[in-house]
């Protein structure tokens, strides 16, 4: 809106200006001088709509204009610095000691429709259903995030979302007033006329013949005793309102008849109507304000002149008929409203009587001047090219950093791969993997999915080529062990498949339902062999849901009875293993646990967790001293959870330790360095920002630079925070440098290329900050909200090239959950499984995702709600159902399936929050409530 707006006073102000200068030299045609400032209003109210046309001036100003735009909300940001902070940068993670979560994290090599639980539980499946079954006391932080060291009384901010919003809400305001008095004008005008009688026949014909002279249709007639001037009053069948009791058969009434009709002639009641929008919209703009003042004035000045004319030259008495009016406004007068199109008050008197006296004043226009006004509008209108609008892609773009170029470019090829890999393209899958693998050999997540896909390819040599690559380069050796045993199944070696899926489940691979179903492995089945590795397979999936569900119900006694007989059958699962010593913990059987947490220890498995359980175990046989040693190795590790330490039972016995408190000091060291980056940001404290972020080995050089996933996984915040001040304090070439070491490093690239286009529009360079975004889109970063509401990124996506490369990533992801690669072919296969099943709820789903972004909203709408009158996975489908009516606008009926779906279970606030279908909910007071209702119990969980 506020690009719009500079765009329009710039182009605005082109045609003002050299008005302004000729002012004087055009007064004796005022005409002239009407349609040029009516040309001025009509270009500060072309709408803020992109119209395609061969010449588009006004797109040679719209990189000048998002500048602008950026540099005016940038200012606005320094109200509240920390709002930026909420939209740009992800929570540092935290390492919830003794809460565990059943699943390792890694990447995930399953593909298309052969997902499965790759250990006891998905993460995503099952976070949170395992609760702490010796719940500590956890006292308040005393350094809560709330609070700032050395600061009271200082005042929160609003963010700039509240600025823009206060502006806007201001602005609508002041046009709501603005109407609300022109329209008690208007009631006033109407009063005054029903109150007004027929005037006699001599008033009359005097009206018609002056009509017939200026060719004007005459209006109906009305006098009214109380009013000082004449005036003409209406749209559709005008009125004239004469004052009663002034004299009408002179030849100065005459020429106040000629102006008054003048008026109609001139169409200046059609105009009014667009001051009177104008006043409305741009009530508080000094431009607008100064276009219907010269409006105005030049409309009586002309009205004049074609009074003059019609009086045929009987100037002295129209000029002595002005002043009389003037005379009769000092006693009384009623204000005309704008579409009366009359005026003209004391201080236009003096030009207005130069007018009438002037011989070289004329009311004639010019018809050059009326098609120049008219080609400047129309030339103005369009904001861009045909070839912009079809094919924004082919906007040539610089070069990425030659250091980075690669990193990118790996990413993108990756990012491809996958997308071609969720719904089995596996040829193209093929193509994007190798290319990914000859920018970067050896990524064990490229080398591990290219070897799956080989597998689909039927090309089992390179494919185990590939997967044990993948094995020896850190790859998830559980799942690609069972990738090894569906390769060998395949090919008709039992005795190897067996081998390989039993190795798979003792890493800790569920394989209960998979082995059942899959049609590859139906000769293993048949089998005594295969049928016996079924029977376990099927057993492990048992034990591990009645562990699931004991440990739900802090059944610490009856898991653990699960646990010991699952760790048998998995002796090679880091998960079972911390289970175990989690439950016997909390059942006080130290040695059992002692076991467990060695043998965790030993299979590497969450060992800032397994360090920490430790120091607990120690701590509760009186063994201080490793205690102390075990905790200060979790916290090399990782550990952060700072409130859990500090109140912990279990660790009673070292609380006062000096090496304890040392170790503790250490975790919250970082949450301290983020409480005094956000008030050196908060004050604009640049230097204050590079200090603190020496203190973590991030320096301008990058001379120690931490990686972005060390254990801590704060390097990428302290990269981004050290480039930001950097960039703030005008040193772009060293925040690069920050950037480009952090992505060298392992930094995530799409956020370190989204923090690298920041940097180069903070410097003012747009192209290569466009190229960055755009890197940022083809390497996975698809956060489009997260770019729309960053200040100095937004204006970008206005770029197609851009806007095309974020919102594919976008779709490119929705697809993949569904393994489609376009809606129409989601759609189509679900009509085709319908058409067999009609009851196929998932099939009935994903048609109705498809006809959701296919933008067929009734339909859509129709399934989900079908979906949840059948009990179909009733919170996913209310909130299906919501977000198509947001989509629509029908905001109560969204707020209403929104609330079901929470009242169901759907309560992630951050994910209902960041949804962009229920992007037009997010002004709604309900909407509003409804978060701050779900995270409050997150709020008060956090100590």
């Amino acid at each position: 809106m506020l690009g719009w707006l500079v765009e329009n006073t710039l182009l605005a102000c082109l045609v003002a200006g050299p008005m302004l200068l000729l002012e004087r030299r055009w007064r004796g045609r005022p005409a002239v001088c009407h349609t040029i400032w009516v040309t001025v209003l009509l270009v500060l109210l072309l709408p803020p709509v992109e119209i395609s046309s061969p010449v588009a001036i006004r797109g040679h100003f719209r990189e000048s204009i998002v500048e602008l735009e950026t540099s005016a909300w940038l200012r606005l940001e320094r109200l509240d610095p920390a709002g930026e902070w909420a939209q740009t940068q992800a929570p540092a993670p935290s390492t919830v000691a003794r809460e565990p979560e059943w699943g390792e994290i890694g990447p995930d090599y399953v593909g298309g429709g052969e997902q499965a639980a790759l250990t006891l539980g998905s993460s995503g499946d099952h976070a949170g259903v395992l609760p702490v079954l010796r719940a500590p006391a956890r006292a308040t932080s005393s350094l809560s995030s709330n609070s700032v060291p050395g600061r009271r009384g200082w005042i929160d901010l609003p963010s700039p979302a509240a600025t823009s919003v206060f502006f806007r809400t201001v602005w609508l305001g002041g046009a709501a007033v603005s109407l609300a008095i022109f329209l008690w004008r208007v009631r006033r005008i109407d009063r005054l006329v029903r109150r007004s009688s027929v005037p006699g026949a001599a008033l009359q014909e005097r009206v018609r013949l002056v009509a017939e002279r200026l060719g004007v249709r005459m209006p109906e007639l009305r006098t009214f005793p109380g009013m000082g001037t004449p005036m003409v009053w209406g749209l559709g069948r005008p009125v004239m309102l004469w004052p009663g009791g002034m004299a009408c058969a002179d030849e100065g009434s005459a020429g106040l008849i000629a102006h008054e009709l003048a008026h109609l002639r001139r169409h200046d009641h059609w105009i009014a109507c667009v001051q009177v929008f104008a006043s409305a919209l741009l009530w508080w703009h000094p431009l607008a304000r100064l276009a219907r003042r010269r409006i105005e004035r030049y409309a009586e000045l002309a009205c004049d002149a074609w009074a003059v004319n019609a009086v045929n030259g009987h100037r002295r008495d129209y000029a002595e008929a002005i002043i009389g009016v003037v005379e009769r406004l000092g006693s009384v007068r009623h204000s005309a409203p704008a579409l009366a199109a009359s005026g003209g008050g004391k201080t236009a008197l003096v030009e207005r009587l130069w007018v009438v006296m002037a011989a070289r004043a004329t009311a004639r226009g010019s018809r050059t001047i009326l098609a120049a006004a008219v080609a400047i509008v129309a030339l103005l209108l369009p904001t861009m090219s045909p070839g912009e609008a079809r094919q924004g892609a082919a906007e040539d773009l610089p070069e990425l950093d030659e250091r980075v170029r690669t990193i990118a470019a790996f990413a993108a090829m990756k990012r491809e791969g996958d997308d071609w890999y969720e719904v089995r393209s596996w040829p193209q899958a093929d193509g994007a993997y190798r290319s990914a693998l000859r920018l970067k050999g050896g990524d064990p997540s490229v080398l591990a999915r290219l070897g799956i896909t080989l597998i689909h390819l039927d090309e089992p040599g390179e494919a185990e080529e590939l997967i044990r690559a993948s094995m020896e380069a850190g790859g998830r050796k559980a799942e690609l062990r069972y990738w090894l045993g569906n390769m060998a199944a395949r090919e008709g070696d039992a005795e190897t498949a067996l081998a390989e899926l039993e190795q798979s489940m003792r890493m800790g691979m569920d394989l209960g339902e998979r082995f059942e179903s899959e049609g590859v492995f139906s000769a293993l089945r048949e089998s005594d062999a295969g049928r016996e590795f079924g029977e376990r397979a099927r057993r492990v999936h048992e034990l591990r849901e009645q562990a699931r569900a004991h440990m739900k119900a802090h059944e610490a006694e009856e898991a653990l009875v699960a646990l010991d007989e699952l760790s048998r059958l998995c002796p090679e699962d880091g998960a079972t293993w911390h289970f175990v010593s989690y439950c016997a913990i909390a059942l006080e059987r130290f040695d059992e646990a002692a076991a467990a947490l060695e043998k965790q220890r030993e299979l590497g498995y969450r060992l800032s967790v397994q360090a920490y359980n430790e120091a607990c175990l120690h701590a509760l046989l009186g063994r201080a001293g490793d205690a102390v040693e075990a905790f200060e190795r979790a916290v090399d590790e990782g550990f952060t959870d700072y409130a859990l330490a500090r109140s912990d039972p279990d660790l009673e016995a070292v609380r006062t330790d000096p090496r304890f408190l040392k170790a503790l000091s250490r975790v919250t060291d970082a949450e301290k360095l983020k409480r005094e980056l956000a008030v050196a940001r908060e004050f604009y404290e640049w230097d204050r920002v590079l200090e603190l972020c020496a203190r973590t080995g991030t320096s301008v050089d990058m001379g120690g630079l931490k990686e972005a996933r060390g254990k801590e996984g704060s390097g990428g915040m302290i990269a981004r925070e050290c480039a930001n001040a950097l960039g703030e304090l005008g040193r772009y070439d060293a925040a690069r440098d920050v950037l480009v070491t952090a992505m060298q490093k392992g930094m995530d690239t799409g956020e370190g290329l989204f923090e690298l286009a920041r940097i180069e529009a903070m410097a003012g360079r747009l192209d290569e900050a466009a190229a960055a975004l755009r890197a940022a889109g083809l390497a996975g970063m698809r956060d489009v909200e997260r770019v729309r509401s960053d200040a100095r990124l937004a204006g970008l996506l206005a770029r197609d090239v851009v806007r095309t490369a974020m919102y594919d990533a976008v779709a490119r992801g929705e697809l993949a959950r569904f393994g489609a690669k376009t809606w129409e072919q989601l759609a189509g296969k679900a009509d085709e499984r319908l058409a067999v099943n009609a009851q196929d709820r998932s099939a009935l789903h994903e048609r109705g995702w498809a006809k959701l972004r296919l933008g067929d909203y009734a339909s859509a709408q129709a399934d989900f709600e079908a979906l949840y009158a059948a009990g179909w996975k009733t919170p996913v489908s209310a909130y299906n159902v919501a977000c198509v009516l947001a989509q629509q606008g029908q905001r109560a009926a969204a707020m209403e399936w929104l609330e079901r779906a929470v009242a169901g279970g759907m309560d992630d606030a951050e994910m209902i929050a960041g949804d962009r279908d229920l992007r037009a909910l997010r002004d709604e007071p309900a909407f509003k409530e409804l978060l701050v209702r779900l995270r409050e119990p997150a709020v008060a969980a956090t100590p």
